[in-house]
């Protein structure tokens, strides 16, 4: 399904509010440099606040991947490497967060890649719903955290707050309540 619906050239229509805004992020990018804030877009309607959008994700991993590659190639790679990282984290934190099971760990990282919230959406063009593959993640850095004493606990609730730092900067701050609840 992913090559169907990247490949085919038929990407959803909300990805014509996200494909812009991709553009805007990597024209300041190109005269401003990295480490300049995109408070402003000269691009849009002559110059609108930009990162005072909730919804603008320059601060994320498609928006940085748009730098480097054509903006649809690095859709398609956002979605492949977030599905990645949510189908290995949900195993791993059914596997040793929860004890389960190899095959009912395995089974479950499966499903929860491949889950149709993320494909629907995505497919559709909801580019900030990529953050929802970070729940296991999160909630395993948390459950690790639990266990953990000293410095390394505090490293790992720090990996865990930059998660749900990362929810905001990615243009999902309307996902933050349901991805706290879900953790």
């Amino acid at each position: 399904t992913a090559r169907m619906l990247f490949l085919s050239g038929d990407l959803g229509s909300d990805y014509t509010y996200f494909l812009p805004r991709l553009l805007y992020g990597y024209f300041w990018w190109t005269e401003n440099g990295a480490l300049s804030v995109p408070w402003f877009s000269p691009a849009w309607c002559g110059g609108l606040p930009f990162f005072a959008d909730p919804q603008v994700m320059y601060y994320s991993v498609p928006q940085w991947l748009t730098f480097f590659m054509s903006p649809d190639l690095a859709i398609m790679v956002t979605f492949l490497l977030f599905a990645l990282v949510g189908g290995l984290t949900m195993y791993l934190l059914l596997r040793n967060g929860f004890g389960l099971d190899p095959w009912l760990a395995l089974t479950g990282g499966a499903l929860f890649a491949f889950n149709e919230f993320y494909l629907v959406r995505m497919a559709v063009g909801h580019l900030t719903n990529h953050v929802f593959m970070l729940i296991p993640l999160v909630t395993w850095q948390l459950i690790l955290s639990s266990g953990a004493a000293g410095w390394r606990r505090w490293a790992l609730s720090a990996q865990a707050a930059l998660g749900f730092a990362y929810v905001v900067y990615a243009g999902a701050a309307n996902l933050l309540l349901p991805f706290v609840l879900s953790v």
